[in-house]
């Protein structure tokens, strides 16, 4: 696989040029479905290919990094045993191939096989050693020193350290410079995520009856070093195509925010001074329906008794509403009018009581 710095390079620009790439082969095939490049279904169309290679690249990514360390092989697939191989087992493969590959049998000429065979053996053979070694790669062999697991589990954290300082140096100036990026803080959640799943492989034993169960003897450090990238890779597309799934709503520039403040303000201006006009209006409407019940009182009496005196006025413009409203002052209200006039024309009929028309009928 390409080395980290160019594999993020060419997270930059291979989906973006690959997208336009296969865009245009599409159209050429099925010119039916071409569309203008500034119509919806264009866009719709390069949002699909575009999605659809982020997510190609990731799995190729994915497969590179199995496939790098498959290639590379470690200890126990040279001896042809699984991580939960026992040392019987392994002191029997260990003959056999030192007795094939001994320099006394070979002419010499297995020199270098049968010195990778004896290192092998010493490593797994040694319970320390190889829970070293299984934790933390052959570098373990080069570390001086460390006697027990603890000690290889020290040095190992403290070799593992930069990167995640330099990890957390590089997110941290990505949020600085680059604030409106999406999915600028759950990178934090992933390399934090990163941090716990590689302390919780290395401290503990319960991945290793798991692991033994692959078709390849994985070990706990090439399960790390397949996640780190696998992390990083997913950080990546997800940064390409979290904006596509769900896209954020557009924040307006210092420009359009400035003018849309300033047509608040007049609109805010003109409805306070409609606000002010109405209630001018309604006051003096107010009032003069209220004019025949207010009297003039001098200051400083001139709230309470006026308040007074409207009440009332205002009971007694009530009491005698309610006493002209009644059948019988409407009544005597138009024979005084009809013997004002000599006549009886404005008189109304008298409605007869209700037992006397009984009578009639």
């Amino acid at each position: 696989m390409a080395p980290p710095l160019v594999g993020l390079v060419l997270w930059m620009f291979v989906p973006s040029m690959a997208t336009s790439t296969v865009l245009n082969a599409y159209y050429r095939v099925f010119p039916a479905a071409a569309a203008p490049p500034q119509s919806r279904k264009h866009a719709r169309d390069r949002k699909a290919v575009y999605i659809a290679i982020v997510l190609g690249y990731l799995v190729y990514t994915v497969v590179a990094a199995l496939h790098d360390v498959v290639s590379a092989g470690n200890f126990y697939r040279a001896f042809g045993a699984s991580t939960q191989t026992d040392d019987r087992a392994l002191r029997s493969t260990y003959r056999r191939l030192a007795a094939l590959h001994h320099p006394d049998k070979s002419g010499g000429a297995g020199d270098a096989e049968y010195i990778a065979i004896k290192r092998v053996y010493d490593t797994l053979s040694s319970p320390v050693a190889r829970f070293a070694y299984d934790r933390f790669g052959p570098a373990v062999l080069d570390w001086q020193g460390c006697k027990t697991a603890m000690d290889y589990v020290t040095r190992g954290i403290y070799v593992s350290a930069p990167h995640y300082l330099g990890s957390l140096v590089v997110l941290t100036a990505l949020v600085v410079f680059r604030q409106r990026e999406y999915g600028a803080y759950w990178r934090f959640y992933a390399l934090f995520a990163q941090a716990v799943f590689e302390l919780v492989l290395v401290t503990g034993g319960a991945a290793q009856p798991l692991l033994a169960g692959l078709p390849y003897p994985f070990t706990v450090h090439e399960i790390v070093a397949v996640s780190r990238k696998v992390v990083i890779a997913l950080t990546i597309a997800g940064a390409q195509i979290g904006p596509l799934l769900f896209p954020r709503p557009l924040e307006p520039t210092s420009e359009l925010a400035a003018e849309q403040q300033r047509f608040m303000e007049a609109m805010l201006g003109r409805l306070d001074a409609m606000t002010v006009t109405v209630n001018a209006e309604a006051s003096r409407t107010f009032l003069s329906e209220l004019q025949p019940f207010l009297v003039d009182v001098p200051p400083p009496f001139d709230r309470v008794v006026g308040e007074v005196a409207l009440a009332d006025r205002l009971r007694a413009w009530m009491v005698e509403q309610r006493v002209r409203g009644h059948p019988r002052v409407r009544e005597a209200v138009q024979d005084a009018m009809a013997k004002r006039h000599g006549s009886v024309a404005f008189r109304r009929p008298r409605p007869e009581p209700k037992d006397r028309a009984d009578k009639a009928e």
